[in-house]
């Protein structure tokens, strides 16, 4: 089996990539948190069908529910422009649960009402996240790792922290870009 890598895991300083890189896998985690919230489904834990305020009883938004989610068509704003006005640390990340905390607390204007149209939005897996540690009781870094991951081998996946990027624990991870030179911001 052929095996080998390309390119530069650090482009300034021109740090080679090598067959065990770390890459941040960003929108490619949706279909896996999907996966996740369809194992709760398929052991009884959650409905398709149940609205969001079944996991959070002060979500603003009437109609949302898990499917609507799953699918995009929630009709919630995306957490990445409101947040932009609403977020006063610029110097803190932003967790899933803040996401939350400031849907409920500022009531951001959603884009339309729940199931009209499709529109992708990082805001509905973010919430899927955390009705995945709702039901669970686990985090959903070790829900991922303890059901997903493990059982299929996945020795190199697991779900990146801030913690993990503030200690510089993974020292093969690769720094994204945007354009040469120009790093990309970790959201």
């Amino acid at each position: 089996i052929y095996e080998n890598s390309f390119g530069f895991s650090d482009y300034k300083k021109k740090e080679t990539l090598s067959v065990n890189s770390i890459f941040q896998l960003a929108s490619v985690t949706k279909p896996l948190t999907a996966c996740a919230v369809l194992m709760l489904y398929e052991e009884g834990k959650l409905n398709l069908d149940d609205e969001l305020t079944k996991f959070f009883p002060a979500f603003p938004y009437k109609g949302v529910t898990v499917r609507l989610l799953l699918t995009h068509r929630s009709g919630l704003p995306d957490y990445m422009y409101f947040a932009d006005k609403l977020w006063k640390n610029r110097r803190t990340p932003i967790y899933n649960q803040d996401v939350l905390d400031l849907m409920i607390l500022y009531k951001p204007q959603r884009y339309y009402k729940p199931d009209r149209r499709y529109n992708y939005s990082n805001t509905k897996y973010a919430l899927l996240a955390l009705i995945i540690e709702e039901v669970s009781g686990m985090s959903f870094a070790e829900f991922m790792k303890v059901r997903i991951f493990e059982p299929l081998g996945m020795k190199n996946s697991y779900v990146m922290t801030f913690e993990d990027l503030r200690k510089n624990e993974k020292p093969d991870f690769v720094k994204g870009y945007y354009r040469p030179g120009r790093v990309a911001e970790n959201h």
